[in-house]
């Protein structure tokens, strides 16, 4: 199995790390924080959090946590095959998992510019019209490749899922690892929760909980439309909706 990874093989820049969970890290649903500034930039809800990184077999990765107990299925094996051999210039480098104690966690391609949300909502970042044109461009590019593999569609398709590397180009992160973050799932009473469904279609949210984790292919044109208004506007999603029934901040939700 060729994505499995040995946790002694992941190396943390502070010694306390390298205990797998000591020291620095705290899981908060399907986040992780981190009590250091080696780490990238990423918003989850309304508040910005920092993906701990690591250095795997001479590669500096993101580390991201997963749910404590893992049953290895047979779809789940095909799912973690399907992440592996995937290589494209527009979607982050899936690593492997390590499903040792005492912290699962995926290994991923780390993008030292941080998320497009990040870059977004930072004035110090200067957006022409052609820097706009390529962010959307990568991300079409990205979308593309993943619909015709075998992964399909991603399901989670927003901003803060869109990272950056040192030469500006934008990769897609966070597809087809869904059943191993299915665990820590926010409670949908809260306020994190909804708001990572402001990217998702309306015929997905009808469904609930019945929504397939993955999503749809339909359902991420729909995330990208969204993503190309906070491109173009530097606003949030459904910024400038008055109408409280065509917002997702109005009443149906």
């Amino acid at each position: 199995m060729t994505w499995r990874v040995c946790a002694c093989d992941i190396k943390f820049p502070n010694k306390s790390y390298n205990k797998m969970g000591g020291g620095g890290m705290t899981r908060r649903g399907s986040q992780v924080t981190l009590y250091s500034e080696d780490g990238v930039s990423l918003f989850e809800g309304n508040r910005q959090v920092f993906v701990p990184t690591a250095m795997y077999k001479g590669s500096k990765v993101a580390v991201k946590a997963i749910a404590d107990k893992v049953e290895l299925n047979r779809t789940l094996l095909l799912e973690l095959k399907r992440l592996k051999d995937i290589h494209h210039d527009h979607l982050a480098r899936f690593y492997g998992a390590c499903l040792d104690p005492p912290m699962p966690c995926v290994l991923v391609e780390y993008c030292p510019k941080g998320s497009l949300q990040d870059i977004l909502e930072n004035d110090q970042f200067k957006l022409d019209s052609m820097f706009r044109y390529s962010l959307m461009h990568d991300i079409i590019k990205g979308m593309c490749y993943l619909h015709s593999s075998e992964v399909r569609s991603h399901g989670d398709l927003k901003s803060s899922n869109c990272v950056v590397d040192s030469r500006f180009v934008l990769k897609i992160t966070d597809f087809g690892i869904h059943r191993l973050r299915e665990v820590c799932r926010e409670e949908e009473d809260s306020h994190a929760y909804w708001r990572r469904k402001l990217w998702t279609a309306p015929e997905l949210l009808r469904m609930g909980q019945e929504a397939p984790l993955d999503g749809t292919q339909k359902g991420d044109v729909f995330s990208f439309a969204i993503i190309v208004h906070e491109i173009v506007t530097r606003e949030g999603p459904w910024s400038g909706i008055s109408d409280p029934d065509m917002s997702p901040y109005g009443k149906s939700l």
